[in-house]
């Protein structure tokens, strides 16, 4: 466990012994964990890597579509989700290329699913039906996330069983 995990550790058991109800701690400590914590933190950081890309793109470039902005942003942010989910969120171990490369074919894969709806979102918001695009990208942005953690835990960063991994 690395010295980041540590302190959010800490926090969550500071946070979970706030409660003096033992039941309701018990419930709580199976919605506030680590593996959340860090989701949540690395998902944020996507966002703001795909917010930035975005700005970039909309507020200082003025590139005029917004799909254009949204498929540029959503390509820098999901290489970047990869990295930051299979490194630090679902501790991901490297089992070879051909593994890898079947991790990172099922995360862009889910990935794709996402990126449809921001995308789509994003072209039948801002640029048909010209809403302002900022309040659409926030919006979007946390059905992304909430639907991105649901993937990944699901379908690509899958938890072995010591056993299934020896063999």
């Amino acid at each position: 466990m690395n010295f980041i995990d540590k302190i959010l550790n800490a926090m969550i058991n500071w946070f979970l012994h706030l409660f003096k109800n033992e039941n309701t701690r018990n419930k709580l400590a199976k919605i506030v964990n680590l593996e959340i914590i860090t989701y949540l933190i690395a998902g944020v950081l996507t966002t703001i890597v795909n917010w930035i890309v975005s700005y970039i793109m909309n507020d200082i470039i003025h590139m005029q579509s917004a799909t254009v902005i949204s498929i540029i942003s959503w390509v820098v942010s999901v290489a970047f989700a990869y990295w930051i989910n299979s490194s630090w969120v679902f501790k991901s171990k490297y089992a070879g290329m051909k593994k890898e490369m079947e991790k990172i074919w099922k995360f862009v894969s889910s990935r794709l699913i996402t990126g449809v709806l921001e995308v789509g979102g994003m072209w039948l918001f801002c640029d048909v039906l010209l809403w302002a695009f900022w309040p659409v990208k926030i919006v979007i942005s946390v059905v992304v996330v909430i639907l991105n953690y649901v993937f990944s835990k699901l379908f690509v960063f899958l938890k072995k069983n010591t056993d299934e991994g020896n063999k």
